[in-house]
This record gives C-alpha cells, sequence and structure tokens, in this order.
C-alpha cells in the first residue's frame, strides 16, 4: 500500500520544498479517491501534517481530461466549496454550503465533474450548539462528496458515518523527510544517494532533535506551544536566506537565528535564549564552519521585535509564487497590556 500511494505521489503535481512524509502520502491517496468516490471523509491530526495542503493539492491536480498528470485525467474535475469553521458556526452556515453544492452539481456533467465540500478546522464548533448535526443527513445521503478536516477527533456519531484517518504526532523518520523536503524539495530517498549523505543526515537529526526539545521550553506560555508548521517555515526561511548546496551542506547560524526569531518566539527572553542556545549547541559540532566565534550568539545579537515585524511585512511573494509554500507567515502581535500601550509604539 505505501508503494502504491508513493507511486500516486510520483505522479501527481507538487509544489516546490513540499516534503515527501508519509503523512502526505495517506492524506493524498486517501482525499483523491474518496472524493472521486463519493466517500465522506474526515482527516485528523496535530496542525502541520499537511491535511489543507493535501486538499489543496488534489483541488489543483483533479482537472479531469485537462489535468496536468495522467494519473488524473480518469478521475472527474473536481469543484470545491470551502466552508472554515469556528466557534461562531452555524448550521445554517454549514447547510447553505451544502446547497450552493448541490446546486453547482445541477450544472455539471455528472459523469466527468463533481462538487466536493470541505469544512476546514472541523472540531472548533462546540458540540452544545450543535452546528455540525445537519451533517448527519448530508453524510447518509451523500448528495455531494465531503472532506472534513480537524485537529481533534470529533463525535462518533460523524466518525460512523465517514472513513476516518488518524494522524498522529510524526516519527523521527517522517520528520527527517520534512526537513530533507522544506530545505532540499526532494524526497529523502533521492538524497540518500548522494556522496555527501552522511553530514546532510546528521544536520537534519540536530534539526529534528532540537525541534523535538523546543516545547520544554515553553511550558509557562502553554503545553505544545510549538507545532510542525512552525518548524516548517523556519526550514523554509534557511532555505530561502542559506545555503543548499547538496554537496557543501551549509547552516549559517545567523541565519538560523533569525529563523528561531521569526518562528520560535513568543515566549521570554531568558527561555528564548537557551532554546537558541539549544539548537546552535547542536548543530555547531557537525558544521562545516565550527568556529567559536562565528556560533557564539549572545542576545546582542538577537533582533529588536519592532526590527521583526518590519521584516515580516516588508515580505512579499514572487509573481507567480504560491503563498502556501512561502518561506514567511502572519506575525502575531501580543499585546498584554489593558491599553493597547504596545500596539501605540508600533504606530
Amino acid at each position: 500500500l505505501h508503494n502504491i500511494m508513493y507511486q500516486f505521489y510520483l505522479r501527481t503535481k507538487i509544489p516546490e520544498a513540499i516534503a515527501c512524509t508519509d503523512s502526505l502520502l495517506e492524506n493524498l491517496f486517501a482525499i483523491a479517491v474518496c472524493v472521486d468516490a463519493g466517500i465522506p471523509l474526515v482527516v485528523v491530526g496535530p496542525p502541520g501534517v499537511s491535511k489543507t495542503l493535501s486538499f489543496t493539492i488534489i483541488s489543483d491536480n483533479m482537472k479531469g481530461r485537462g489535468s496536468e498528470k495522467d494519473a488524473y485525467t480518469k478521475l472527474r474535475r473536481m469543484h470545491s466549496l470551502r466552508y472554515q469553521c469556528s466557534e461562531f458556526s452555524t448550521d445554517v452556515e454549514i447547510e447553505s454550503t451544502y446547497n450552493s453544492a448541490i446546486s453547482k452539481k445541477q450544472e455539471i456533467n455528472a459523469n466527468e465533474e463533481l462538487c466536493c465540500v470541505l469544512l476546514d478546522e472541523g472540531n472548533l464548533p462546540p458540540e452544545k450548539k450543535m452546528s455540525l448535526k445537519v451533517l448527519h443527513y448530508k453524510l447518509d445521503h451523500n448528495e455531494v462528496s465531503t472532506v472534513i478536516l480537524a485537529n481533534k477527533p470529533l463525535d462518533a456519531a460523524k466518525n460512523n458515518r465517514a472513513l476516518q484517518i488518524y494522524q498522529s504526532s510524526p516519527s523521527k523518520s517522517d520528520l527527517r523527510a520534512l526537513a530533507c523536503g522544506c530545505l532540499y524539495g526532494k524526497p529523502l530517498k533521492e538524497i540518500q544517494e548522494r556522496s555527501g549523505f552522511r553530514s546532510i543526515h546528521q544536520q537534519l537529526d540536530a534539526l529534528c532533535d532540537s525541534f523535538l526539545e523546543s516545547n520544554k521550553f515553553a511550558p509557562e506560555v502553554r503545553k505544545e506551544v510549538f507545532h510542525l508548521r512552525d518548524f516548517v517555515y523556519l526550514l523554509r526561511f534557511v532555505r530561502k536566506h542559506g545555503q543548499q548546496d547538496l554537496d557543501n551542506f551549509h547552516i549559517n547560524p545567523n541565519v538560523l537565528l533569525k529563523a528561531l526569531l521569526r518562528n520560535f518566539n513568543g515566549i521570554s527572553e531568558s527561555k528564548l535564549e537557551e532554546l537558541i542556545k539549544l539548537w546552535l549547541d547542536k548543530l555547531k559540532p557537525i558544521s562545516l564552519d565550527n568556529d567559536d566565534e562565528i556560533w557564539n550568539i549572545t542576545r546582542r545579537n538577537f533582533t529588536s521585535s519592532t526590527e521583526l515585524l518590519k521584516e515580516s511585512l516588508s515580505e512579499r511573494c514572487k509573481p507567480g509564487e504560491n503563498p502556501n509554500t512561502s518561506a514567511f507567515r502572519y506575525c502575531m502581535v501580543v499585546d498584554p497590556t489593558d491599553s493597547q500601550s504596545a500596539l501605540s509604539i508600533l504606530k
């Protein structure tokens, strides 16, 4: 089965710098099969396991006879209608999304095209509001395809009406594949064939080990505050601003510092300093240039929060670049005061 999923992945148009992880393989295969066959699907997993990305990739590939990849020309063209769930979602809004999909279905050739409703963050509506109870009828009668993405499992009444894929926290091998794909845009299998793989392997392990230990510096904020998505954007930042020559693999400590400040911030300065020291200490021994002076980074080397925000706001996607695979994202400013003084300083 894994080989079949991998062959399907190879026959899918994948955006640049997307890692070939087991979760991506499973999500892609399940979404394509279930959507075309009209089987309701629930994909559950923590942030960063390619749930939304997988649906977007399948949506971009399923163009029927007009698909770029031959594997998709035999599948029907998909028209997707997305609904972003929240704590304030209502059954009326969800039913309206389905009604729009059903109306669209009546306008197309069902033999060559199909409609699919995507419910993202399906675990957010509170159960006591019963916003999702309307799904029971929709999943039973299945007039259009349904994909539900959620960070936490739904109740049994919904799970029993759909095929469910549960993605747990990634294994070490999956993390390594994720890091390899984000840094080089190639599957780990291809990298392993190169002569310099040993040094690449060591640095990938160092990056993964550092990420796995990062949450121990943030217990006062929230348990497991740093997720896979933070790791992904750190790796993309390193890829964009660092050196990715496979035969001369090198991570610049200053680039790594900036990537950490941009993506692993939000904790106290003392804890942030400890977190950064952990990453540097793990990567320095296996770096091609482990000169103490280069790797001796202290708090005085940190970029201020204001400058980080300015840099983030100045980032732009290049023409034709997919924003979902860019090396930057929005920054969230947390103002702990009641007077919004932090925001006034930014102005």
